[in-house]
């Protein structure tokens, strides 16, 4: 079982507590970020593992499911 840690910029203090287990700090992150890190973690070796418990892992996934929504959207070729 590992604990997953990351730092907020949120002003409010948060005080978390564990007892033993593997931890993996993963510096400042945003929610988004620290909740597919979580995701991925808890689904390590599943059938349906949601992918690689890092930030890198995140911007990849992320970029994945930019690039599937606009297959084919030519409206985007204005900004791009």
């Amino acid at each position: 079982m590992a604990n997953v840690f990351a730092g907020s910029s949120n002003p409010s203090p948060l005080v978390l507590s564990f007892s033993g287990g593997k931890v993996d700090d993963h510096g400042i992150l945003t929610t988004p970020q620290l909740h597919y890190i979580v995701r991925c973690v808890n689904t390590v070796g599943a059938e349906d593992s949601y992918g690689h418990p890092s930030e890198e892992g995140y911007y990849k996934k992320l970029a994945k499911a930019f690039a599937e929504i606009t297959v084919g959207d030519h409206s985007l070729e204005k900004i791009l």
